[in-house]
């Protein structure tokens, strides 16, 4: 169950609204156990036997909390708790995400064949084991004053509007929301969330889905393209992933907005960015935010001298790409955005300034290249789509000017064969791609600017019927994945 399907818009949501506004008016002290429960049937919709790998992780944490709280006054005692809390997350998450590298690596240098058991892994397991290491590093630190009771904890754990794929919400952030009996219903909020989950569906449905048949149809048929078909299936992914996750943080920020709870923003226009360092500060925000502040910064940061800082760097986007997925192609990608952070500060200091319009073109450009690296299920098929990018192929031109042009590696084969027959579909979805991402307001300034009014509720009326038409071929959101 998807946000972005017929059960969770017409069935599952209002439901849990119908309960969640009921008990507001009747019983205010049962509506966080009345969102712990629909969490619940959330989670288990996906998988019901990962359900109680849910309820253990949580039950776990929160006892080791529980020892970080009563051990805060002898402090080597409270630290190894805490590293036996977040050794079991680690422990747990790379259980299910890197087991299956593991065993392909045993049954490589030792010639055996471990078969591998698991078919699946818990949906959203990486965010819910980032979630609860922020919770005992920041109880750990006193960022969080008091150990919150099992209820608590566990609705901060499984709050679902953010469950599955963010936005990484920190403790401190969210349950002192959650525990405000007297906050009135918002009506302002609710139609602003509704406003914003209607725009996060359009992304998803409208454009996201629609993006992918592209991309998929360029990624199975690399021997196929050519060289402008190549980097339109580059755009098209850069596009593509950044409609779908801020699509879902979108959405996400929306059911919360409509509950009267406020996530942190996840998303601030990243293609608008002038270098690569500012491109990650407006990617994934909450997802920065945990690796700056409880992995870069532990690690030394730039607190140490230059090599340092590079190690540091280097270090921390390794560990992004393998969050991302076991394969070579996702330490690569990882590998080469560090190279690029450290590149970009050394470049820095050299005093040269680019223009803004120059900055925000290079960094597409090469965010789109490293999308490729990022989207290649192999090592092949990364190196052929690159390689036909980087003129491998040489350049396609239209068959008047053979007799005209007769340069070396000039030949013709069609100016884009392989996508002909959607041709003037693709080019309106590539330009309303460009238009939206450097032109227009993203989602949170036009919210900002939300006044519950009959223009923006007709958008939003006009957005959410378009998206309907879409909703049954919708597609699971990309970083569900992960």
């Amino acid at each position: 169950m998807i946000y972005s399907s017929f059960e969770f818009i017409f069935l599952f949501f209002p439901i849990a609204l119908f309960g969640y506004f009921s008990l507001k008016k009747i019983k205010k002290e049962m509506t966080g156990f009345w969102l712990l429960l629909v969490s619940l049937i959330f989670y288990g919709s996906w998988n019901a036997a990962f359900l109680p790998l849910l309820i253990f992780s949580t039950l776990f944490n929160w006892l080791v909390g529980r020892k970080i709280e009563k051990m805060r006054e002898v402090k080597k005692k409270a630290r190894s708790w805490l590293i036996i809390g977040i050794a079991f997350n680690l422990l747990f998450l790379s259980y299910y995400k890197y087991s299956s590298l593991l065993l392909d690596l045993l049954n490589t240098l030792f010639s055996t064949s471990i078969p591998y058991q698991l078919s699946d892994f818990p949906i959203g397991i990486s965010f819910i084991t980032f979630q609860q290491i922020t919770y005992l590093v920041d109880l750990y630190s006193k960022k969080i004053e008091k150990h919150g009771d099992i209820f608590a904890f566990s609705l901060f754990v499984s709050f679902f509007p953010q469950l599955i794929a963010g936005p990484i919400v920190l403790y401190q952030e969210l349950i002192p929301q959650l525990a405000d009996k007297k906050k009135p219903n918002d009506f302002d909020l609710i139609a602003k969330g509704i406003f914003i989950f209607s725009i996060g569906l359009f992304k998803k449905v409208i454009l996201a889905d629609s993006l992918s048949y592209w991309v998929d149809l360029g990624f199975s048929n690399v021997e196929k393209l050519t060289f402008i078909e190549a980097w339109i299936v580059a755009f098209a992914y850069n596009f593509e992933l950044y409609f779908d996750f801020s699509a879902y943080s979108d959405m996400a920020i929306g059911i919360g907005w409509i509950l009267g709870i406020h996530l942190p923003l996840n998303f601030n226009s990243p293609l608008k960015a002038d270098n690569i360092q500012e491109f990650w500060k407006r990617w994934h925000i909450t997802f920065s935010r945990f690796i700056r502040n409880y992995l870069y910064i532990p690690l030394g940061g730039s607190a140490f001298g230059k090599l340092r800082h590079a190690s540091a760097t280097f270090f921390v986007f390794f560990l992004t790409g393998l969050w991302h997925g076991s394969g070579l192609t996702f330490i690569l990608w990882g590998l080469v955005h560090g190279a690029a952070i450290i590149f970009y500060q050394f470049w820095k200091k050299t005093g040269v300034v680019l223009s803004k319009t120059t900055g925000i073109f290079t960094t597409f450009i090469f965010c789109s290249i490293a999308r490729i690296i990022f989207r290649s299920e192999t090592i092949f098929q990364m190196k052929g789509i690159l390689h036909t990018m980087a003129l491998g192929k040489g350049v396609s031109l239209p068959q008047y000017m053979n007799g005209v042009i007769a340069l070396k590696g000039l030949s013709f084969n069609g100016v884009m064969p392989l996508f002909r027959k959607d041709i003037l579909s693709l080019v309106s979805f590539l330009a309303l791609s460009f238009i939206l991402c450097f032109l227009c307001r993203n989602s949170n300034e036009l919210s900002k600017q939300f006044i519950p009014n009959k223009r923006h509720l007709g958008f939003s009326l006009f957005l959410f019927m378009s998206s309907l038409f879409y909703l049954g071929k919708a597609k699971s959101f990309i970083y569900f994945a992960f």
